[in-house]
């Protein structure tokens, strides 16, 4: 061997045979060579900083080359470094400008469901729980937000111990009394507001048994105390969600709206995001969620009793589950279209126009095609479909 550079030798078993092939490469200032390899007398080949003194078995060659990949690994670039505390200041700033998006998304939900909650009352009131008082506005404390958001949502939104304004819903009750972003609220209806998500709690339960008649908020504003006099507003008492997902989609699920951040950002104008939540709004109206359930408990119900009966005969069958399935399923299409249709009358409810809102189906089958062709299998109709039929 020369002394400058060692040779792994495999050992001659049997006659020469190549392998497979490797490239030689460079990573930085360090060359790794590994060019072909062999099994066979005489078979040799460059291997930095790998040693063997005696001939290699086939274990011990396969470790060599390992050892080499692992080695040249490193590309060798300097790169320089990072300062720890730079990145963590940049870490806050990061997570401050998330927080501060998702609460905007999520008062842009809010704003635009409001004039819809507030002129179907009574479309929600026909089930029960389906209506209530509203006073349109949002509080939390810091203990409602994740450990490493809570520095980032005290410069943002002026969370604390006890529950702050977070958002106020445009033309809510909350707005037109004073009430103002940042205000910390210390009690309601007379009772004290304690610190932590337990303070956001009791807040929430306290404007859920509120009836009619003003509610007396205490809150502290920029260290004074301040009295506030809520007047709530009858409305749809299906509260709206924001789903952290980039899918694009939304729905209901009999008691809570939900719309995904994916949905929020397809959405081109408060028009077509208002469609979205009366849409699934319509399925909450109609119970939809609630007569899906119903009808794969029927389907499951009849099919455990033909499995049972085909069962005493000598077949093993599973109709139960392909019934449940088929059941809660069968009314999907017929759902969808009330809710459609409902949701454009929920709009002109409130007094909004439509124009143009049934582009927002043709710009779906954009970026889903497969929704263009319809099935009788698909839980929803195809959306040249739903175009026309809010077109019509």
């Amino acid at each position: 061997m020369r002394s400058h550079r060692r040779i792994l030798v495999i050992p001659s078993v049997q006659p020469a045979r190549r392998l497979r092939t490797h490239e030689v490469w460079s990573r930085g200032n360090r060359r790794c060579f590994l060019g072909k390899v062999y099994a066979g007398a005489e078979a040799s080949y460059l291997l930095p900083s790998v040693a063997t003194s005696a001939p290699a078995t086939g274990m011990r060659a396969l470790f060599a080359l390992a050892m080499v990949v692992a080695a040249c690994s490193s590309t060798g670039l300097d790169t320089g470094n990072v300062d720890a505390a730079a990145i963590e200041r940049e870490r806050q700033a990061q997570l401050e400008l998330a927080i501060e998006t998702r609460n905007a998304r999520r008062g842009r939900l809010e704003d635009v469901y409001w004039p819809l909650r507030i002129a179907n009352a009574e479309l929600c009131a026909r089930r029960e729980g389906g209506a209530a008082s509203l006073f349109g506005f949002v509080a939390q404390s810091l203990d409602d937000f994740e450990r490493e958001e809570r520095f980032a949502a005290f410069n943002v939104l002026g969370a604390a111990e006890l529950p702050a304004v977070i958002r106020l819903t445009a033309g809510g009750p909350a707005e037109a009394a004073g009430v103002r972003v940042g205000d910390i609220i210390t009690g309601i209806g007379g009772q004290p507001i304690p610190g932590g998500n337990r303070g956001t709690r009791r807040i929430q339960e306290g404007l859920g048994r509120h009836g009619q008649g003003p509610l007396e908020v205490a809150v502290v504003r920029e260290g004074a105390p301040v009295s506030v006099s809520l007047e709530g507003v009858h409305g749809c008492a299906y509260p709206i969600i924001l789903m952290d997902d980039p899918i694009i989609n939304a729905l209901a699920d009999g008691d809570s709206i939900w719309v995904t951040t994916g949905m929020i950002r397809f959405a081109e104008s408060d028009d077509e995001l208002r469609l979205v939540i009366a849409h699934e709004m319509g399925h909450n109206i109609e119970d939809h969620s609630g007569q899906a359930v119903a009808g794969a408990l029927i389907g499951g119900l009849l099919g455990s009793a033909l499995d049972a009966l085909l069962s005493s005969e000598g077949e093993e069958t599973n109709i139960a589950e392909w019934a449940s399935g088929w059941m809660s399923r069968v009314n999907s299409q017929d759902h969808e279209r009330e809710a459609d249709y409902l949701a454009m009358y929920a709009i002109a409810r409130a007094g909004i126009g439509t124009a143009g809102v049934a582009q927002f189906w043709r710009r779906m089958a954009q970026e889903n095609p497969q929704s263009i062709q319809g099935s009788h299998s698909s839980t929803h109709p195809a959306t040249p479909e739903r175009y026309l039929r809010l077109e019509a």
